[in-house]
Protein backbone atom coordinates (compact mmCIF):
# COMPACT_ATOMS: atom_id res chain seq x y z
CA UNK A 1 0.00 0.00 0.00
CA UNK A 2 1.82 3.25 -1.19
CA UNK A 3 1.07 6.39 0.26
CA UNK A 4 2.06 10.20 -0.34
CA UNK A 5 3.05 10.76 3.36
CA UNK A 6 4.42 8.08 5.33
CA UNK A 7 3.20 7.84 8.66
CA UNK A 8 6.23 7.22 10.63
CA UNK A 9 6.56 8.09 14.38
CA UNK A 10 9.87 9.82 14.37
CA UNK A 11 9.94 12.18 10.94
CA UNK A 12 6.81 14.09 9.93
CA UNK A 13 8.01 15.04 6.32
CA UNK A 14 8.74 11.53 4.85
CA UNK A 15 6.95 11.43 1.71
CA UNK A 16 6.59 9.89 -1.74
CA UNK A 17 7.24 11.49 -4.64
CA UNK A 18 4.09 9.32 -6.60
CA UNK A 19 1.25 10.32 -7.89
CA UNK A 20 2.56 13.83 -9.61
CA UNK A 21 0.36 14.00 -13.05
CA UNK A 22 3.23 14.86 -15.66
CA UNK A 23 3.54 15.27 -19.39
CA UNK A 24 4.46 12.11 -19.92
CA UNK A 25 2.51 10.31 -16.83
CA UNK A 26 2.09 10.17 -13.25
CA UNK A 27 4.82 9.73 -11.38
CA UNK A 28 4.92 5.94 -9.81
CA UNK A 29 5.00 5.25 -6.20
CA UNK A 30 7.33 3.59 -4.02
CA UNK A 31 10.36 4.31 -6.30
CA UNK A 32 11.73 7.75 -4.80
CA UNK A 33 10.84 9.32 -1.04
CA UNK A 34 12.07 12.19 0.30
CA UNK A 35 12.46 13.14 3.62
CA UNK A 36 13.92 14.60 7.10
CA UNK A 37 16.55 14.09 9.10
CA UNK A 38 15.69 9.88 9.70
CA UNK A 39 19.18 9.22 12.15
CA UNK A 40 16.25 8.96 15.20
CA UNK A 41 14.08 6.14 13.06
CA UNK A 42 14.07 3.73 15.34
CA UNK A 43 13.14 -0.06 15.28
CA UNK A 44 9.80 0.51 14.05
CA UNK A 45 10.15 3.12 11.48
CA UNK A 46 13.21 1.22 9.76
CA UNK A 47 11.18 -1.76 9.65
CA UNK A 48 8.10 0.41 8.28
CA UNK A 49 11.02 1.65 5.55
CA UNK A 50 11.99 -1.52 4.66
CA UNK A 51 8.46 -2.85 4.11
CA UNK A 52 8.04 0.00 1.70
CA UNK A 53 10.80 -1.27 -0.19
CA UNK A 54 13.34 1.38 0.91
CA UNK A 55 16.87 -0.70 -0.05
CA UNK A 56 19.12 2.83 -0.27
CA UNK A 57 19.32 5.82 1.89
CA UNK A 58 21.22 8.63 0.43
CA UNK A 59 21.85 11.13 3.59
CA UNK A 60 22.78 14.98 1.84
CA UNK A 61 24.03 16.40 4.53
CA UNK A 62 27.48 17.23 5.41
CA UNK A 63 30.03 15.86 7.06
CA UNK A 64 29.78 17.34 11.15
CA UNK A 65 25.51 17.08 10.59
CA UNK A 66 26.19 13.11 10.26
CA UNK A 67 28.74 12.88 12.99
CA UNK A 68 26.58 14.81 15.28
CA UNK A 69 23.29 12.60 13.92
CA UNK A 70 24.86 9.34 12.50
CA UNK A 71 22.88 6.80 10.28
CA UNK A 72 21.40 4.01 12.25
CA UNK A 73 20.23 1.78 9.04
CA UNK A 74 21.43 -1.57 10.13
CA UNK A 75 24.23 -2.69 7.90
CA UNK A 76 23.82 -4.57 5.30
CA UNK A 77 19.93 -4.47 4.74
CA UNK A 78 19.39 -0.71 3.73
CA UNK A 79 22.60 0.84 1.68
CA UNK A 80 23.48 4.29 3.01
CA UNK A 81 25.59 6.78 1.32
CA UNK A 82 26.80 10.80 1.99
CA UNK A 83 26.71 12.61 -0.67
CA UNK A 84 27.02 17.05 0.89
CA UNK A 85 25.11 19.25 -1.48
CA UNK A 86 26.45 21.97 0.77
CA UNK A 87 29.96 21.67 1.62
CA UNK A 88 30.78 22.18 6.10
CA UNK A 89 32.81 25.27 4.83
CA UNK A 90 29.89 27.09 3.27
CA UNK A 91 27.26 25.43 5.47
CA UNK A 92 28.96 26.46 8.94
CA UNK A 93 30.72 29.47 7.00
CA UNK A 94 29.74 33.09 8.81
CA UNK A 95 27.16 34.92 7.35
CA UNK A 96 25.92 31.86 5.84
CA UNK A 97 22.08 32.19 7.10
CA UNK A 98 21.67 35.27 5.63
CA UNK A 99 21.88 34.70 1.82
CA UNK A 100 18.56 33.67 1.28
CA UNK A 101 17.05 30.39 0.44
CA UNK A 102 16.68 31.21 -2.93
CA UNK A 103 20.23 32.26 -2.95
CA UNK A 104 21.27 29.16 -1.77
CA UNK A 105 19.32 26.84 -3.72
CA UNK A 106 20.78 28.89 -6.96
CA UNK A 107 24.23 28.34 -5.16
CA UNK A 108 23.77 24.70 -4.91
CA UNK A 109 22.60 23.89 -8.74
CA UNK A 110 25.75 26.36 -10.25
CA UNK A 111 28.28 25.33 -7.68
CA UNK A 112 28.00 22.03 -6.69
CA UNK A 113 27.08 19.81 -10.03
CA UNK A 114 29.48 16.91 -8.90
CA UNK A 115 27.57 16.77 -5.84
CA UNK A 116 24.48 16.35 -7.72
CA UNK A 117 26.19 14.34 -10.14
CA UNK A 118 26.75 11.63 -7.35
CA UNK A 119 23.27 11.97 -6.01
CA UNK A 120 21.64 11.37 -9.76
CA UNK A 121 24.30 8.50 -10.34
CA UNK A 122 22.71 6.93 -6.96
CA UNK A 123 19.86 7.33 -7.45
CA UNK A 124 19.72 5.71 -10.38
CA UNK A 125 21.50 2.71 -9.04
CA UNK A 126 18.97 2.53 -6.40
CA UNK A 127 16.00 2.04 -8.09
CA UNK A 128 17.78 -0.33 -10.70
CA UNK A 129 20.02 -2.31 -8.51
CA UNK A 130 21.13 -5.04 -11.00
CA UNK A 131 20.88 -2.61 -14.23
CA UNK A 132 17.78 -2.99 -15.65
CA UNK A 133 15.30 -0.15 -15.56
CA UNK A 134 12.19 -2.28 -14.97
CA UNK A 135 13.87 -3.71 -12.07
CA UNK A 136 13.89 -0.87 -9.12
CA UNK A 137 13.89 -0.58 -5.65
CA UNK A 138 12.49 2.63 -3.41
CA UNK A 139 15.50 5.08 -3.07
CA UNK A 140 14.68 7.42 0.44
CA UNK A 141 16.89 10.95 0.11
CA UNK A 142 17.07 13.39 2.85
CA UNK A 143 18.77 16.10 4.63
CA UNK A 144 18.15 17.60 8.16
CA UNK A 145 14.48 19.18 7.33
CA UNK A 146 13.95 17.48 4.62
CA UNK A 147 13.44 20.89 2.77
CA UNK A 148 16.07 22.49 0.96
CA UNK A 149 18.69 20.31 -0.06
CA UNK A 150 16.39 17.47 -0.34
CA UNK A 151 13.86 20.02 -2.06
CA UNK A 152 16.47 20.80 -5.04
CA UNK A 153 16.80 16.53 -5.33
CA UNK A 154 12.68 17.11 -5.72
CA UNK A 155 12.43 19.49 -7.73
CA UNK A 156 14.84 17.80 -10.47
CA UNK A 157 13.14 14.54 -9.91
CA UNK A 158 9.88 15.99 -10.50
CA UNK A 159 11.10 18.14 -13.25
CA UNK A 160 12.58 14.88 -15.40
CA UNK A 161 8.91 13.79 -15.41
CA UNK A 162 7.52 17.60 -16.64
CA UNK A 163 5.78 17.78 -13.71
CA UNK A 164 3.91 21.51 -13.83
CA UNK A 165 5.78 23.97 -11.51
CA UNK A 166 2.93 24.63 -9.38
CA UNK A 167 2.98 21.16 -8.15
CA UNK A 168 6.82 21.46 -7.43
CA UNK A 169 5.95 24.50 -5.32
CA UNK A 170 3.44 22.63 -3.52
CA UNK A 171 5.52 19.66 -3.05
CA UNK A 172 8.02 22.01 -1.91
CA UNK A 173 5.77 24.13 0.44
CA UNK A 174 4.29 21.46 2.29
CA UNK A 175 7.38 20.95 4.57
CA UNK A 176 6.92 24.18 6.65
CA UNK A 177 3.43 22.35 7.61
CA UNK A 178 4.92 18.78 8.05
CA UNK A 179 7.99 20.06 10.24
CA UNK A 180 5.86 22.51 12.07
CA UNK A 181 6.75 20.22 15.88
CA UNK A 182 10.71 20.13 15.45
CA UNK A 183 10.45 23.81 14.02
CA UNK A 184 8.66 24.31 16.95
CA UNK A 185 11.28 23.12 19.52
CA UNK A 186 13.72 24.66 17.54
CA UNK A 187 12.68 27.65 17.72
CA UNK A 188 12.26 27.23 21.65
CA UNK A 189 15.28 25.90 21.89
CA UNK A 190 17.17 29.31 19.74
CA UNK A 191 14.73 31.90 20.05
CA UNK A 192 16.54 34.60 18.00
CA UNK A 193 16.80 32.22 15.20
CA UNK A 194 15.91 33.42 12.05
CA UNK A 195 12.26 31.84 11.24
CA UNK A 196 12.74 32.48 7.63
CA UNK A 197 15.12 29.74 7.54
CA UNK A 198 12.50 27.28 8.77
CA UNK A 199 10.06 28.53 5.62
CA UNK A 200 9.52 27.27 2.50
CA UNK A 201 8.12 30.09 0.58
CA UNK A 202 6.86 28.41 -3.02
CA UNK A 203 9.12 31.32 -4.69
CA UNK A 204 12.37 30.45 -3.34
CA UNK A 205 11.74 26.70 -5.13
CA UNK A 206 10.34 28.85 -8.46
CA UNK A 207 13.53 30.69 -8.71
CA UNK A 208 15.83 27.31 -8.64
CA UNK A 209 13.04 25.86 -10.89
CA UNK A 210 13.39 28.86 -13.00
CA UNK A 211 17.35 28.55 -13.43
CA UNK A 212 17.17 25.17 -14.64
CA UNK A 213 14.48 26.25 -17.13
CA UNK A 214 16.54 29.14 -18.62
CA UNK A 215 19.92 26.97 -18.75
CA UNK A 216 17.64 24.43 -21.46
CA UNK A 217 15.81 21.85 -18.48
CA UNK A 218 16.68 19.42 -16.26
CA UNK A 219 18.18 16.77 -18.75
CA UNK A 220 20.27 19.73 -20.03
CA UNK A 221 21.05 20.61 -16.65
CA UNK A 222 22.10 16.68 -15.30
CA UNK A 223 23.76 15.66 -18.65
CA UNK A 224 26.18 18.95 -18.11
CA UNK A 225 26.88 17.87 -14.67
CA UNK A 226 27.99 14.64 -15.53
CA UNK A 227 24.81 12.64 -15.27
CA UNK A 228 25.12 9.75 -17.89
CA UNK A 229 22.19 9.35 -20.69
CA UNK A 230 21.83 5.95 -19.52
CA UNK A 231 21.25 7.38 -15.85
CA UNK A 232 18.55 9.94 -16.59
CA UNK A 233 17.01 7.73 -18.74
CA UNK A 234 16.85 4.81 -15.73
CA UNK A 235 15.60 7.45 -13.10
CA UNK A 236 13.10 8.61 -15.93
CA UNK A 237 11.50 4.99 -16.31
CA UNK A 238 11.48 4.58 -12.46
CA UNK A 239 9.31 7.55 -12.23
CA UNK A 240 7.05 7.40 -15.48
CA UNK A 241 7.64 3.77 -16.38
CA UNK A 242 8.60 2.42 -20.00
CA UNK A 243 6.04 4.29 -21.58
CA UNK A 244 8.18 7.45 -20.75
CA UNK A 245 10.93 6.83 -23.62
CA UNK A 246 8.44 6.35 -26.54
Amino acid sequence: MFARRLPLRTTFNTRDLGGYWGKRGVTKYGRFLRSGDVSRCGEADIAALARYGVKTVIDLRGQRECEFYPNVFPSGEIRCLNIPLIPDELMYSEGFDLLGLARIYTDIILENSNGIRQLFSALAKGVSPDGTPSAGSAVLFHCSAGKDRTGIAAMLLLMLAEVDLYDIMADYQVSFTYNKVSNDSFLREHPTADINMLKSEPEWIAAAYRKIRQDGGAVEYLARAGVTEEEIKTITVALLGEDALR
